[in-house]
């Protein structure tokens, strides 16, 4: 089976972290066939000069475009470029999971949720 090419978008603060190589481990477990698309430094040269340009032609020639949003779910800038150009080019997109303890609601929150959108 031949590798799935996958774009993974995220903020360059998570470049380099645990977090980072969490994300990449994840990739490689759903997908044993998975080459995830390096930035290169000439990319990001090119980068410098050409803002978006490397990253977006590259996020074309992805199989499967994979995201992580900040913690608090906003989406950088950058990121939601390169997303908008995946959706563009029918690129399949997927969203890393955030499990930040700030967005588990309790019982009576979900509650009033479901009321309030007429499911209870």
């Amino acid at each position: 089976m031949s590798d799935l090419r996958v774009y993974y978008g995220r903020c360059q603060s998570i470049y380099c972290t645990p977090e980072e190589l969490r994300d990449i481990e994840l990739i490689h477990g759903l997908w044993s066939t998975a080459y995830i698309i390096p930035f290169t430094k000439k990319m990001i040269d090119r980068a410098t000069k050409e803002k978006m340009t490397p990253f977006l032609e590259a996020v074309e020639t992805a199989d499967l475009f994979v995201f992580r949003a900040l913690p608090n779910g906003d989406i950088p800038a950058g990121v939601g470029k390169e997303l908008r150009h995946a959706r563009e080019n029918e690129i399949p997109i997927l969203e890393l999971p955030q499990l930040n303890p700030a967005r588990f609601i309790d019982i009576e929150t979900t509650r009033w949720f479901l009321h309030a959108v007429g499911q209870r």
